[in-house]
């Protein structure tokens, strides 16, 4: 996937260029401070992948530029002459779910009016649990949705409540483990793209524990992490919808 390795000035030109820069305005609403490289790379690899459906664990100004990537990808979509057969009840839309409903508010206050109605919000809280036997936490509730693209970079570890044998994310020192693609992962279909920010031990966890043929790259650098699917289509309109997303055959 090319721009992935976006440095600052060739993200800012990118933002710019897209008509991004004026909705991230530093400070606003008690935001931190916008990151213009993985906020460009995120917008990029969406609307480069040609994305439907994204759910988006965490908000906040990721939310905003994968807002207006869905509603290029939808233009784009409403501009084709001969549309090729795409089976999708939740076309673009980000469905962006927090353990922090203070941080939804905020993010709401960050979104323009003409942006609104490509994003969902829903708040959940996060539990301690299990996954093969080994310690790792859950939303109580996702989107009811089948994305084409995941952005991982949530919960707060503060925000996740129970424990395992005595041992929770109170302790300051233990590093997030969501494990929600992995449940969700015998049902996503061929094609499907997730980004993790950050959480490398949170990527690991799930290189160790996908069983399906994912091409996982790691990228120091930047600090995050992709897995796509690489599988067969499933049938011809997941075909025509692979074709279509990733110019392939």
């Amino acid at each position: 996937m090319d721009n992935i390795k976006m440095d600052s000035e060739t993200a800012q030109r990118y933002l710019q260029e897209n008509a991004l820069m004026d909705y991230l305005q530093d400070g606003k609403d008690g935001q931190n401070k916008p990151n213009y490289s993985d906020l460009a790379r995120l917008h990029h690899v969406a609307v480069r992948r040609k994305s439907f459906t994204v759910l988006e664990f965490g908000v906040g100004w990721s939310t905003v530029v994968l807002a207006d990537a869905l509603r290029k990808n939808k233009a784009a979509w409403e501009r084709l002459q001969n549309k090729p057969s795409i089976r999708n009840s939740t076309p673009f839309q980000v469905f962006a779910v927090d353990s922090s409903q203070e941080w939804i508010d905020n993010t709401k206050r960050l979104i323009p009016p003409d942006l609104m109605k490509y994003v969902e919000f829903s708040y959940s809280k996060v539990e301690a649990g299990k996954f093969n036997g080994h310690m790792c936490h859950f939303y109580e509730s996702i989107p009811d949705v089948v994305p084409d693209f995941i952005y991982l970079d949530a919960p707060d570890p503060l925000t996740v409540g129970g424990a395992v044998h005595g041992l929770s994310w109170r302790n300051p020192d233990r590093t997030v483990m969501a494990a929600d693609i992995l449940v969700m992962e015998p049902m996503l279909l061929p094609g499907t793209f997730v980004l993790v920010d950050g959480r490398t031990n949170n990527a690991r966890f799930l290189a160790n524990n996908v069983q399906r043929s994912w091409e996982i790259t790691r990228y120091e650098k930047e600090d995050i992490t992709t897995m796509e699917l690489l599988e067969s289509p499933l049938g011809e309109v997941n075909k025509e919808t692979m074709a279509y997303c990733l110019e392939k055959e």
